[in-house]
């Protein structure tokens, strides 16, 4: 009984999953999830996939995307999470946290 209270306890924790508490905690959790540099994208999306299985894994929400660079005219493998009513995204193969839109209307 006691470890089915434990499993029990250790699902609960996670799920429903969640966002970030702080954008300090997002960037350490970011930092030590890093994936290495592939030159194909489909390589690179698969280290985004990694990336989300492990937040996932912790209770976390963090999504894969493929963003489009309208400056440099290329796209870009990215993840984002959020933090109150802030997204945030980093590339998966340096785990720096950059602040993408602020002032979210969430429910």
């Amino acid at each position: 009984m006691a470890t089915t209270e434990e499993d029990l306890a250790a699902i609960q924790a996670k799920y429903p999953m969640r966002n970030f508490e702080s954008l300090n905690k997002l960037q350490l959790w970011a930092s030590s999830h890093k994936q290495t540099y592939y030159n194909y994208a489909d390589d690179q999306y698969a280290t985004a996939l990694a990336i989300q299985q492990a937040a996932m894994e912790d209770g976390y929400l963090v999504s894969a995307c493929i963003s489009w660079g309208h400056a440099t005219g290329y796209s870009h493998v990215i993840c984002e999470a959020m933090v109150g009513t802030t997204v945030y995204y980093w590339f998966p193969q340096d785990g720096i946290v950059n602040i993408y839109m602020a002032d979210i209307p969430v429910d």
